[in-house]
């Protein structure tokens, strides 16, 4: 009986041993073999990028100014808005610079009666000058004629050829003739004084009239400058002023954006930048949008690093108009360098062995062998260019945590191909 018993034993152990090397061969079959994806690599089209983090700003952002002090009447836009060049952003009131332009026109009104009334004054004297003159010769040929017959009736006089009353009535005449010929004289020159008179009264009329005309155009420059306007196609970014404020000459009242002029304001490691040129082509993706690219251009790059974090100033310009971008909001950028079409693999299936060797994991049967590779231009699409070390149709092996993945390790093929 306890022969029976231990043989029982013996079976029950040797049971319970093949069932535990059952489980194993199962356990190593099922769960302990990694199961690995194999891929072969193929030739495409690939682009070398640098990667740059910036804010976006633009290249023309005008703070527009009024040029009157006043209280702003209305402001018929708000931030968000698109302007066109030369349309009215802020109306200020304009009642007192429409009573100066009225007066100014009254003045110049004024100044031009004035002017003509001189000018009729000159006409009239100058007609009185030539009455005065005439009369002035006339008395001179008067006097000299009277003159020369005092004379002549003097030595008859002397000779007692005539009277004394005679000679004393040619006398007479030649005095009044004196007398009337220095009158005459006296107007023409009263009168030729009062022409230098209204001369310079003349031209100070017409000084006048320039002075209104001038003060017309300020009033009217007034008129035109209490309505503030775009300087270009754009969209307002930022409003300094509201109705009913009131606003001194010179200060912002808007902040615009010129139609087409946004861009990224990147900030690249100096170390990457020997690639980059001004020209080419970029992709700009927003913060706030992960999942949306936007085509751009590099437009410009700065020639004077951080000494901190020695970083160069590169501006990336959007290729179309953008709608409802914000300034300084945050954005990544990928510059495309160079590209070219070559022999790549996922970039997951690169892997690292020891003494710090970078290549790959092939398929030998069921077995891993790797394979060192030399690496080029690694894509944005997640594929990365083989430079040598594959001759081109072998079994490459992806897996989740390639990093523990070992050579010569027994995997098991889930999936073959991408």
């Amino acid at each position: 009986m306890k022969e029976v018993i231990a043989i029982l034993r013996s079976v029950r152990v040797l049971i319970i041993i093949l069932i535990i090397a059952a489980a194993a061969i199962f356990l190593k079959a099922n769960f302990l073999v990694k199961k690995v994806d194999v891929i072969k690599a193929v030739s495409m089209p690939l682009k070398e990028t640098v990667f740059g983090v910036g804010y976006v700003g633009a290249e023309v952002i005008s703070d527009v100014a009024a040029q009157v002090s006043g209280k702003i009447e209305r402001t018929p836009l708000a931030e968000g808005a698109e302007v066109k060049s030369g349309e009215v952003l802020i109306i200020i009131d304009a009642a007192e610079f429409n009573n100066a332009l009225d007066s100014a026109k009254v003045n110049l009104q004024k100044a031009e009666a004035q002017l003509e009334s001189i000018k009729t004054n000159i006409s009239m004297i100058g007609e009185n000058m030539a009455i005065a003159r005439s009369n002035m010769e006339k008395s001179s040929a008067v006097m000299e004629f009277n003159r020369k017959e005092t004379a002549r009736y003097k030595s008859l006089l002397d000779s007692n050829q005539v009277a004394p009353k005679i000679y004393d009535e040619k006398q007479m005449a030649y005095t009044v003739a004196a007398r009337e010929h220095s009158n005459a004289s006296a107007a023409l020159k009263i009168l030729a004084i009062e022409k230098e008179k209204q001369a310079v009264s003349e031209k100070l009329a017409a000084s006048d009239i320039e002075n209104a005309k001038i003060s017309i155009k300020q009033a009217a420059l007034k008129c035109e400058y209490s309505r503030i306007r775009a300087p270009f196609d754009g969209v307002i970014v930022k409003r300094f002023a509201e109705e009913g404020m009131v606003i001194n000459s010179g200060s912002p009242v808007m902040r615009i954006v010129k139609k087409g002029s946004y861009w990224v304001s990147s900030y690249i490691d100096i170390s990457q930048m020997h690639g980059v040129r001004a020209g080419q082509s970029a992709e700009i993706i927003l913060n706030r949008q992960p999942g949306v690219k936007y085509a751009g251009k590099v437009f410009r790059i700065e020639q004077e690093g951080d000494k901190i974090t020695e970083e160069l100033k590169v501006d990336i310009l959007f290729d179309s108009n953008i709608q409802n971008l914000y300034l300084d909001e945050k954005a990544e950028v990928h510059i495309e360098t160079s590209g070219r079409t070559a022999l790549a693999i996922p970039s997951s299936c690169a892997a690292a062995a020891a003494e710090g060797r970078k290549g790959v994991f092939v398929l030998e049967g069921s077995k891993t062998v790797f394979k060192k590779i030399e690496f080029g231009i690694v894509d944005r699409s997640g594929f990365t260019e083989v430079l040598s070390g594959l001759a081109g149709g072998e079994s490459i092996v992806r897996f989740d945590e390639m990093h523990k993945l070992r050579e010569n390790e027994t995997v098991a093929v889930k999936k073959e191909g991408f």
